[in-house]
């Protein structure tokens, strides 16, 4: 759509807004054709946009609350700080779409494609998103209190720091999801009901896999940490022996050089094994924290009566 045709459909749309519909017209952009829009903090509330398709557009600070979406391709827009607040996403595609710190309170999200999106620190209270996509998003310190969230795809998603309250988490997929302990445990209980409410045969075994997944996504990160620290002592160890094999060097020359043992310099290595007993404390203290993480990874089965 040509940019002097939007800008005259955007006014009589905010004119629209500002009479309650008495003066101007709602904005009817269905089908169109808007890539790479330049629509930052325009206000598009109540807009008609059902199947447009807006990807890579700009759209930062723009209002679109209670505007149809439904079936909209958004991916790689930019809607930061966007409010989408009672949206119809319905069947958008928004692969890849930035809508970070953006308020999406009370939006129809049923089957939205958002992978690999971020939706970091945005609010996404009660949105009714079942059977959405959500792989690879980065959902950090978002707000999912009260969210339908049933039979949603979140696999390797970041959940770490989000809020979860009441959220609806039946039949979600987790694989791979990165959490922290504490919302670890809160995710393993939903799904625990989740799983009873479906099969009440061999529940315990089913809850204990679950449970036990759910750990090790969430220890992702500390085992990343001790593998970085098993690297660090290696490089430490690498210092000592350069600096013990530099000291022997230096006192072979001191020897070649007076033709006589006794006038070693008789080097001190007590720096070259302070720093490779360094490297040593720090292999062996990432490897008790790798045997930690793992242990404390491991669910423990529930002994019968």
């Amino acid at each position: 759509m040509q940019k002097d045709v939007l800008d005259a459909v955007v006014a009589l749309h905010v004119q629209w807004l500002q009479s309650n519909g008495n003066e101007g017209r709602q904005a009817n952009l269905e089908e169109a054709d808007l890539r790479q829009a330049d629509l930052r903090g325009i206000d598009l509330s109540y807009a008609m946009l059902s199947g447009a398709n807006l990807e890579r557009a700009e759209l930062a600070g723009a209002r679109l609350q209670n505007a149809d979406l439904s079936r909209a391709k958004i991916g790689y827009a930019n809607l930061t700080g966007c409010d989408l607040g009672g949206a119809n996403l319905r069947m958008a595609s928004a692969l890849g779409a930035n809508f970070t710190g953006a308020e999406l309170t009370g939006a129809l999200m049923w089957q939205i494609r958002c992978d690999y999106a971020s939706l970091q620190s945005a609010r996404l209270v009660k949105v009714m998103a079942s059977n959405a996509s959500f792989a690879h998003c980065n959902l950090s310190s978002s707000t999912l209190d009260g969210a339908n969230l049933e039979g949603a795809n979140l696999n390797h998603c970041n959940l770490n720091s989000a809020s979860m309250i009441d959220t609806r988490l039946d039949g979600v997929s987790l694989v791979g999801t990165l959490f922290s302990l504490k919302q670890g445990q809160v995710l393993a209980d939903l799904q625990m009901v989740g799983v009873q409410s479906n099969n009440t045969e061999n529940v315990e075994l089913q809850q204990m896999e679950r449970a036990r997944r759910l750990t090790l996504g969430a220890n992702k990160k500390l085992l990343s940490l001790t593998l970085t620290m098993q690297k660090a002592a290696l490089i430490v160890a690498a210092i000592a022996v350069g600096l013990c094999l530099l000291a022997g060097a230096f006192d072979l020359y001191e020897v070649v050089r007076t033709r006589s043992t006794s006038s070693a310099t008789g080097f001190n290595y007590l720096a070259a094994l302070l720093v490779g007993a360094i490297g040593i404390a720090m292999a062996v203290g990432a490897a008790l924290l790798r045997f930690k993480i793992y242990d404390r990874s491991l669910v423990k089965p529930v002994p019968q009566p």
